[in-house]
């Protein structure tokens, strides 16, 4: 007689290992989504971008759905065959900081006293925080 996938005990299937779980890729994720992006709205093919860019069509396909992390100069070609900045890759992950740096007595007079205020909060606060 088999015993039944119920009669198994049950068992971690983990190992001791402690190395480190695979990183989540949000940074490869928005370069790849935004190079995609890009080739369509250009109506280029797969394979015409990633000749274009001396690559392979397998890498460029990595590269899109986030799957590996492109060197610097993988993205530096990618750029030149799209005929954009390398910045607009890294547009989609952009972080925003709503933070301007005015100095003092030369706020603009449509911000208002309480925005002038909180504008100040908020970039000591960024400035205190980078410095842990």
């Amino acid at each position: 007689m088999v015993p039944s996938d119920s009669d198994a005990p049950d068992i971690d299937l983990t190992t001791g290992s402690n190395a480190p779980q695979e990183p989540e890729r949000t940074l490869e994720r928005a370069i790849g989504t935004q190079i995609r992006d890009l080739r369509q709205r250009f109506h280029l093919s797969v394979g015409h971008l990633a000749n274009a860019a001396s690559i392979s069509s397998g890498m460029l396909s990595k590269i899109e759905n986030g799957q590996i992390s492109a060197s610097l100069s993988t993205l530096q070609a990618l750029a030149q065959a799209l005929n954009v900045p390398i910045t607009n890759l890294f547009a989609a992950f952009e972080e925003k900081r709503d933070c301007s740096f005015v100095k003092a007595g030369r706020a603009s007079p449509s911000n208002g006293a309480a925005a002038r205020s909180a504008m100040s909060i908020n970039c000591w606060a960024m400035r205190w925080a980078a410095r842990w």
